[in-house]
């Protein structure tokens, strides 16, 4: 699966280059653009599948994090992911970021 990083790679650099381009002239993100120059319609698939996007990508990290943690820990990964997520969320509103 690796060989699959040499197309999606420059693909993903160029979406994110071209969402950058878009911020820094407009001072909107994507969605914001998108509301103000095209129908709902159009809206709401992009900011769907941007949340699921998201959301998969945290769910990845949180289990990433849990895998490491078992490396060092002799404890189930799977075990981990709740305590690692709650732990992540208090820090959050300690630090008053989220």
């Amino acid at each position: 699966m690796l060989w699959t990083a040499l197309i999606s790679f420059p693909l993903m650099a160029s979406v994110q280059f071209i969402c950058a381009k878009v911020g820094m002239v407009s001072g909107q993100g994507l969605a914001g653009v998108l509301r103000k120059h095209y129908p709902r319609w159009l809206l709401y698939p992009p900011v769907i599948a941007l949340v699921v996007a998201n959301t998969i990508n945290v769910g990845a990290d949180i289990g990433a994090i849990a895998a490491a943690i078992n490396l060092l820990v002799p404890i189930p990964a799977s075990w981990l992911i709740i305590p690692i997520a709650l732990s992540i969320l208090d820090w959050c509103s300690s630090a008053r970021i989220g």
